[in-house]
């Protein structure tokens, strides 16, 4: 008998230690996370100090009561999900002020609208959510944006330009392959991915030209963007061609696997594109027609025009 609770205890006492180390782990994790979102890297100290530091930064006070609910709480403040995350005002100001959507840091994302907008940064002047308030004021008027759920349906076309050339004599399979999204995705009356998004796919494989005419060929799969609110959306090029004045440019050639699969000799002869004997280059610059390869639901900006 004695053994038996001798060893339930052993049970409960390892259960306890492993539920603390999980709960250390997971505060850890989410507060590098933030501090990556925030700063753009990982600091060093004890966790409730950058934890502290974290909140006053964000919210200008810090928080007291349980670490892993203050995380939960600053988590919910930076990421969402809803249009109150700094993540999604802040990229509402750049599509409004800058025209583009940055990877950077939020600190630095947040500066650089300053600068454009207010001629100066406000750096010292209220924290990172004082800060993004007053530009959503002199931005929109008003410091909640005007938001509603939507669905980006299937087959909703994606302009975008290349960021990277693509020569399939230079080339290799995994090489990541960068475009920006050119014009912005409206639906209803709701902006749902705006213009400036960055992309990235990646080589899929890639086929020299060869003997007796044989054209080079590229497959590339574009991967996902990301819509206003953070929303991984899968794209892949458009299926049907337009007529062949009409812009951007439409590349369904050959899809395979929900990538593209370009070959010299055919991209050359229908767009007109540099190709050096049947090998393939498609510049910087060159228009793609993208488009939604499924439905995905996003929370869109209500535009008022």
């Amino acid at each position: 008998m004695k053994r038996a609770a001798f060893l339930l205890l052993i049970i409960l006492f390892s259960f306890g230690l492993a539920s603390a180390a999980t709960i250390a782990d997971l505060s850890g994790s989410l507060l590098e996370q933030l501090e990556e979102e925030v700063y753009g890297l990982k600091r060093s100290g004890a966790l409730v100090e950058r934890l502290a530091d974290l909140e006053v930064d964000l919210t200008g006070a810090e928080k007291q009561g349980a670490t892993l609910t203050r995380l939960f709480e600053l988590r919910d403040l930076v990421f969402g999900p809803g249009a109150e995350a700094l993540t999604f005002q802040l990229n509402a100001l750049e599509w409004h002020v800058l025209k583009e959507q940055s990877s950077l840091p939020m600190s630095r994302r947040l500066t650089a609208i300053e600068a454009a907008f207010l001629g100066q940064t406000q750096i010292g002047e209220g924290s990172l959510k004082q800060r993004v308030e007053k530009l959503l004021r002199a931005a929109f008027g008003t410091e909640k944006l005007s938001t509603n759920k939507a669905v980006l349906r299937q087959w909703t076309p994606v302009d975008v330009e290349l960021l990277t050339t693509i020569d399939n004599g230079k080339v290799s399979p995994g090489q990541l392959v960068r475009y920006r999204v050119i014009r912005d995705v409206v639906y209803a009356g709701q902006l749902l991915i705006p213009a400036g998004t960055y992309g990235q796919g990646r080589i899929v494989s890639v086929s020299m030209a060869g003997y007796f005419g044989k054209s080079g060929s590229v497959e590339i799969d574009f991967g996902t963007i990301k819509a206003l609110d953070g929303t991984a959306v899968p794209v892949v090029p458009r299926t049907k061609l337009q007529e062949k004045d009409e812009q951007p440019l439409r590349l369904a050639v050959g899809l395979s696997m929900g990538g593209l699969l370009l070959t010299g000799k055919l991209y050359g002869a229908l767009f007109g594109i540099p190709v050096r004997g049947n090998q393939l280059l498609i510049p910087q610059g060159t228009e793609l027609a993208l488009e939604v390869s499924e439905p995905v639901e996003v929370i869109g900006l209500v535009l008022n025009n």
